[in-house]
This record gives C-alpha cells, sequence and structure tokens, in this order.
C-alpha cells in the first residue's frame, strides 16, 4: 500500500472505530469495496464507539452548516476556526437554527469578556457612590445625584445580565469544529448512549465519499461504487 491509501485507511479506522488489516486492505480497489468491507465489519457491534460518536456528531455538523448557513463542506475541519464559519452579526440566530436541525443539545454563547469587565467596573464604582451620598461630609445638595448614579450603573450592571442579544461568544473549548465536537458529545452523550444504534448504510456511504474525497482532492458527489482508488484517483 501506498502512503495516500495507508493514510485513507487509518481515517476510516477512526472514524468508524473498526480496524483493517494489511491483507483486506490491498484487497479493496474501489469505493464501492471499501463501503461494503465498513458495512460488514460494522455488522455485530452493540454499539458505537467514543471515536465513531465524535465522528457521527462531526459529519451531522458539517451537514447542519450546509444546510442551515451554506457553508461548503471542504471549509469545515475539525481544525477550522468557528470564528471563521458563524460571523458575530446574527450568531445567536444561526446558533439556534444549528441547534434545531442537529436536534442536539448546543454549548450556551458566551458574553464577551469586556461585559463582566464593565459589570464589575460599573458594580464597584455604583457601591462606591452608593456609600459616598450617605456619607455625612459630602454636601447635601451632591446626594441625591451621587444616589441617581449609584442607581444607573447598579441598573446597568443587572438589564446588561438580562441582555442575550450581547452573549454572542463562543464559550471556552468551543473555538475550533473538533472543539465544538468534544463538547456536543459531552453534552449529549447520555441520551446518545441511551439511542445507541449503527450507523446506517446512507450515512456510512456518505462519511466515505467525504473521506476519499478529501484524501484525493475530489468533489465527493463524483464519487461512485465503481470509482477505482488507483485508476480513477490516482492514490498510490
Amino acid at each position: 500500500m501506498g502512503l495516500d491509501t495507508v493514510e485513507l485507511v487509518i481515517e476510516t479506522e477512526q472514524t468508524f472505530g473498526i480496524k483493517i488489516n494489511d491483507r483486506d486492505a490491498e484487497q479493496i480497489t474501489t469505493v464501492g469495496g471499501l463501503y461494503r468491507y465498513v458495512l460488514t465489519k460494522l455488522e455485530g457491534q452493540e454499539s458505537p464507539s467514543p471515536t465513531c460518536k465524535s465522528a457521527a456528531v462531526f459529519y451531522r455538523i458539517r451537514r447542519a452548516l450546509g444546510e442551515t448557513l451554506g457553508i461548503e463542506r471542504d471549509r469545515v475541519r475539525p481544525s477550522t476556526d468557528i470564528e471563521d464559519l458563524i460571523a458575530s452579526n446574527g450568531r445567536r440566530r444561526a446558533w439556534n437554527e444549528l441547534r434545531n436541525t442537529l436536534n442536539l443539545d448546543l454549548p450556551g454563547l458566551v458574553y464577551p469578556d469586556w461585559v463582566g469587565l464593565f459589570q464589575f467596573g460599573a458594580f464597584l464604582l455604583g457601591l462606591v457612590t452608593a456609600v459616598a451620598s450617605f456619607t455625612p461630609a459630602l454636601p447635601a445638595e451632591v446626594a441625591p445625584w451621587s444616589l441617581l448614579v449609584s442607581f444607573s450603573l447598579l441598573s446597568t450592571v443587572l438589564i446588561l445580565g438580562y441582555m442575550d442579544s450581547i452573549a454572542v461568544s463562543f464559550p471556552a473549548g468551543c473555538h475550533s469544529v473538533r472543539g465544538l465536537v468534544f463538547q456536543v458529545v459531552a453534552l449529549n452523550y447520555g441520551n446518545m448512549m441511551a439511542t445507541a444504534r449503527q450507523w446506517n448504510a446512507h450515512e456510512v456511504w456518505e462519511a466515505l465519499r467525504i473521506l476519499v474525497g478529501q484524501q484525493a482532492g475530489v468533489d465527493p458527489d463524483e464519487l461512485t461504487e465503481d470509482t477505482s482508488f488507483v485508476a480513477d484517483l490516482g492514490l498510490d
């Protein structure tokens, strides 16, 4: 087997949680042959492995991003920065649409760092102003204004706490597609295991076409079961 074939075998093993021995790999010459081999290997498995779960979630996220936001799947890789895929403008709407399409829990968007700093600073300033307003040495005409400033600042802190539209930042550990996949698996692991099932034939075919397409640098939609790894794709 050449380097290209070895890499494809490794990717296939990691995606489906199976083992492909060298002798079998040498006999697989077409995309359809690999597809049927994977289906055979998956038969009898009690439940998908954690690796298989992560791979399944990755492909679901990639497909959902295409369906909801029109993002080309070639742009969606494990290392891709989520910020490059979903702009901050309209991000909450896009995030909700993605959640509905996936039918999975997604990590919640959070406030940007400056909001926390502003809230903390406003709280301290409001507290100091409130204390100063009750200080006997403070001129009487200044006290009402001090109370007003204190009330305004504290109100601002509370209002910011309830303004979800400001929360458009991705949480820690969720800045790449890989990070998002891990968090989605963690958030939904119980339900996913409770409803654990085999990959169905369609999911296997779609996943394999993507893997082969990435390895060969071709459009997955152009691949058929008769596509030869060597003659048609030039994989050594």
